[in-house]
């Protein structure tokens, strides 16, 4: 069982009730002896000790490894299960961890570096970059907490590329929530209210149209604040 599934260790209070709510273990299983040729072929390009690569996906497998659960991010929205498994490839300028699998055909993938950020990456045949996401996988987590939080909230506002610039710029006056921000998405707490600015996809897949936002409100006091930030936002 995962250490997060587990302990909950780490998290914040609210990812913890979402995992205990939502979450189950899924059955994974490695071969140590393609772990270590897997991390021999990393150590060896990159310098690094084969031991230092083993213990770091060691860790990863603890703390993540078999942890499964049905995503309400806008970045997945399907069932997803936390197996890192190390994946080389000679053109990267680090070695990294595919982290999740999908349950859906999602044309993207998710990796974590050997330092623990996050990056999502759609291949193509032209080329593509890595787009740094979170910079740790916790927040992984924490972002799809706060989507099931505020499924059972009042959504006030929500829109895509329109007014996206607007909201983003009036939110960055409240209070980041960081467990669950990253660098292309953020989230921000106001007084009984939530706004939330995707840009994850708009980066992964070079298309603006793909932004998004929405405002929540938690109860009827929160709600019309929302909508004091949304007029005051232009939107």
């Amino acid at each position: 069982m995962s250490e997060l599934l587990r302990s909950g260790s780490g998290l914040s209070e609210r990812a913890v009730r979402f995992l205990r709510a939502n979450a189950t273990e899924h059955d994974c299983r490695w071969d140590a002896d393609e772990d270590r040729g897997d991390a021999e072929e990393v150590a060896g390009h990159y310098g690094l000790a084969v031991d230092k690569v083993l213990a770091r996906l060691a860790e990863l497998r603890e703390r993540f490894g078999g942890l499964r659960y049905e995503s309400r991010s806008w970045s997945f929205e399907e069932v997803v299960i936390f197996a890192p498994a190390l994946d080389f490839d000679e053109e990267d300028n680090e070695p990294r961890v595919i982290l999740l699998e999908h349950t859906v055909a999602h044309p993207f993938g998710v990796w974590a570096t050997l330092d623990g950020a996050v990056d999502y990456m759609f291949p193509s045949e032209d080329g593509a970059d890595y787009v740094r996401v979170f910079d740790r996988p916790e927040s992984i987590v924490e972002a799809d907490a706060l989507h099931w939080e505020c499924a059972d909230w009042t959504e006030v506002g929500a829109g895509r590329l329109e007014w996206a610039d607007e909201v983003e710029d009036r939110a960055r006056a409240l209070p980041l929530i960081d467990a669950g921000s990253g660098s292309t998405e953020w989230w921000w707490q106001g007084d009984g209210f939530r706004v939330h600015v995707w840009r994850t996809y708009a980066k992964v897949f070079n298309r603006d149209k793909a932004t998004r936002w929405a405002v929540w409100g938690s109860d009827p006091s929160g709600a019309d604040n929302a909508r004091q930030f949304l007029r005051e936002a232009g939107v």
